[in-house]
């Protein structure tokens, strides 16, 4: 448990919910960083699908085979109707952002600041591709 006014529920807790049934998608622009969170989602045992552009989230998104979509602002920036696009997803979003101002306030996903650990996105994922996890 952590001292900072956040809720943290021990890794058995979350590692329970996670459904490896469905991939998790992560769009970033930078290779890099696609590459580091598809890393630690897949030592927690998930399924992770790449994508440097929304052009492939949206062909994931209609195939309705991704558990949830962890995208960096950066893909979204990037296009002019980013935001909107983003918003019309009909998965779990997890929006990882250097300022949560630049975020629209009808933005309902869940947001993650940069820089990233692995405990809180994988908690992140965890929330949003299971059943809500009883609070103590």
């Amino acid at each position: 448990m952590s001292c900072t006014g956040k809720i943290r529920f021990p890794a058995a807790t979350w590692r329970a919910q996670l459904n490896t049934t469905l991939p998790i998608l992560v769009v970033a622009p930078d290779e890099g960083l696609r590459r580091s969170i598809a890393f630690a989602l897949e030592v927690e045992g998930l399924l992770v699908v790449l994508a440097e552009s929304f052009p492939a989230l949206e062909a994931e998104n209609d195939a309705k085979t991704i558990g949830c979509a962890v995208v960096d602002e950066g893909a979204v920036t990037t296009l002019s109707d980013g935001w909107r696009t983003l918003m019309a997803l009909s998965v779990p979003i997890i929006l990882l952002s250097d300022s949560a101002k630049s975020v629209p306030a009808a933005f309902a996903g869940s947001i993650l600041r940069k820089p990233l650990l692995g405990g809180p996105l994988i908690e992140a994922v965890a929330r949003a591709v299971g059943p809500r996890v009883p609070a103590r």
